[in-house]
């Protein structure tokens, strides 16, 4: 099972998440939101590991020219973009298409057509949402899908033998100090992950 690790802040994350063969490392390039890194400090990690993909996540509203500048610029293997942007020309070698569910929509995620989509990015955004609710939504989808993982890991086996996505996406997060920082409950989801 693939695993995106977002929003990285710090090298203790993005060495951590590397070293444990992640797929993609994904920084938020959008300035004046919650968890932006100046991508000067992204581009000064990124000599520090090897292997995950480094990837550059966009909100709603940024211009496709923004983005294509920011693939090029800073080489990114690959973007996370709003389902907004699902037809837009972006250049990246890899897209994956984020969505937010709602209850709602569970049934109704309309499938991308552009090829270079690798994946979808699914975020639960409603309490009322089950991860059995999607089950069937998944089974039905040819395109790969990765979760954002913010549950209990003692949640993931049941998330895992029910809805088996593609893959699961975890979230960096603070330091206690430079370079301290406890992993015990990602390390946690890791070992499910192992086993």
């Amino acid at each position: 099972m693939e695993v995106l690790a977002r929003r990285i802040t710090n090298l203790t994350d993005a060495r951590y998440f590397a070293a444990k063969d992640v797929a993609y490392l994904a920084f938020n390039m959008e300035v004046g939101t919650e968890g932006y890194l100046d991508p000067m400090y992204m581009q000064a990690m990124r000599e520090w590991v090897e292997g995950p993909i480094i990837t550059g996540e966009f909100n709603e509203g940024t211009p496709v020219e923004i983005i294509n500048e920011a693939v090029r610029f800073y080489n990114l293997g690959a973007v996370i973009v709003p389902d907004t942007l699902r037809h837009a020309q972006i250049e990246a070698p890899e897209i994956i298409v984020k969505i937010i569910l709602l209850r709602e929509q569970t049934n109704t995620i309309e499938p991308p057509n552009t090829e270079n989509i690798t994946a979808l990015l699914l975020e639960l955004n409603d309490a009322s949402v089950s991860w059995l609710d999607m089950q069937d939504l998944l089974a039905h989808t040819s395109i790969p899908i990765i979760l954002q993982f913010d549950a209990d890991p003692g949640a993931l086996p049941d998330i895992l033998r029910y809805v088996l996505p593609y893959g699961i996406s975890l979230t960096g997060g603070d330091e206690e100090a430079v370079g301290v920082k406890s992993f015990d409950e990602v390390e946690e989801i890791f070992d499910l992950l192992e086993a």
